[in-house]
């Protein structure tokens, strides 16, 4: 059986991993404020973010699967955590280019080392305000959406 296509991006959607339900709301709303213009999809777990990606990628125009623009991963989470997701989308050919950009509580210089290490795109520590919130958001994923065409940063730091 022929695999599908896979498009390695949709530049109109957002999966976003946390499984905080005040967190998932001030992020939705954040998003919103930061005006990219995107759709936002929230899983509550790495299992969850790994089973999505697998099976539910939307069909593009052309009949390819597509996947989100940007992966926003929290660490700290039950189930599979986000370094365990990190290393699955990594290892995985299909994923391995979609930008993932790390949010957690983590400030030590040596665990942020271990996030980029692991391959993560960018990392922000997560704020303890909404316009910080609305900043780190827009700094972090706006490279990764901009138009077609233009040409993405790789890295944040």
């Amino acid at each position: 059986m022929p695999s599908e296509a896979l498009v390695a991006t949709d530049e109109k959607s957002v999966l976003i991993a946390e499984d905080d339900r005040f967190d998932q709301l001030i992020i939705k709303r954040a998003f919103k404020a930061a005006q990219l213009s995107v759709s936002v999809r929230f899983v509550e777990h790495g299992e969850e973010l790994l089973a999505y990606l697998r099976s539910g990628a939307r069909p593009s125009e052309t009949g390819a699967l597509t996947l989100p623009a940007v992966i926003f991963l929290d660490l700290n989470m039950p189930v599979v955590d986000g370094w365990a997701a990190l290393r699955e989308l990594r290892s995985e050919p299909r994923w391995a280019n979609i930008p993932v950009i790390v949010m957690s509580t983590l400030t030590h210089e040596d665990d942020i080392a271990r996030v980029y290490a692991s391959g993560a795109s960018a990392y922000f520590t997560k704020p303890t305000s909404f316009d910080d919130m609305v900043q780190a958001i827009r700094a972090s994923a706006s490279p990764w959406l901009k138009p077609p065409g233009s040409d993405p940063a790789r890295h944040i730091h």
